[in-house]
């Protein structure tokens, strides 16, 4: 049973934390985007997308030639 408390503190504490990452980017303006790897949220994917460098929020998928450019 110790177990099971221990695991529902956590994931509290988690949603907060995420909670608290959603609002910080959400409120960022993204002034300098960069082509990167992120993972899917069950971890099994990964795709390049174009990430805020100031909060790590994914804003949109790159151009062909910001895919080029992350390429070479």
């Amino acid at each position: 049973m110790e177990n099971s408390e221990e695991i529902r503190k956590l994931e509290e504490q988690k949603k907060d934390i995420q909670d608290q990452i959603d609002d910080i980017q959400r409120g960022c303006k993204h002034p300098d985007l960069k082509a990167n790897f992120i993972q899917d949220d069950n971890g099994s994917n990964k795709r390049v997308m174009m990430v805020c460098v100031d909060c790590k929020a994914a804003v949109r998928y790159p151009t062909p030639s910001e895919l080029d450019d992350f390429c070479s």
